[in-house]
């Protein structure tokens, strides 16, 4: 009589803790989510010509115009990222290695490769600022310094690596 109530007993507890892990599960992937919600906002849009165009009303005539140039320079944007790719896996290996003078050696490899980017990246801004409106160029020149101060306020990054630290500790 008793191995009844004890079988139905431990059915019963083994679904209540089913019922709480997967409750926990759901909670952590919506925490998650919102988390990276949150970040995406204090980041701002993943493609900076955007952040450039930041509250600026584009005809349809001048958005064929940037959309064309954006598609232009994107190949030899992606181009320039498979090159970096070796370097970038060197860096991997590198640092999962702990050995920071191979981290430094690839990423000074890398530098000619981020100047390119930063080059074609600077000559596609140039393009559509070209597009714009003398009223918009002076919106598009406003993003870009409010973009200039943030990058400011991030700090140099190669500045703080030659301390010997991480950008954000002191």
């Amino acid at each position: 009589m008793l191995r009844f109530p004890r079988a139905v007993l431990g059915a019963a507890l083994l679904t209540g803790i089913a019922t709480v892990g997967a409750a926990q599960a759901g909670t952590a992937q919506k925490d998650t989510q919102a988390r990276a919600e949150r970040m995406e906002g204090r980041r701002g849009p993943r493609d900076p010509m955007r952040a450039l165009l930041r509250g600026i009303d584009l005809s349809q005539g001048q958005r064929e115009q940037v959309k064309a140039i954006n598609e232009r320079y994107a190949s030899q944007l992606q181009e320039l990222r498979k090159g970096n790719r070796p370097d970038m896996e060197k860096m991997r290996a590198a640092r999962e290695k702990g050995d920071t003078a191979a981290m430094r050696a690839a990423r000074q490899e890398m530098a000619s490769e981020r100047q390119r980017s930063l080059t074609v990246t600077q000559q596609a801004s140039a393009e559509v600022r070209a597009v714009l409106t003398a009223d918009q160029q002076k919106t598009f020149d406003a993003n870009r310094a409010a973009i200039g101060k943030r990058g400011e306020k991030r700090g140099d990054r190669d500045a703080w690596a030659k301390a010997g630290r991480k950008p954000g500790r002191r």
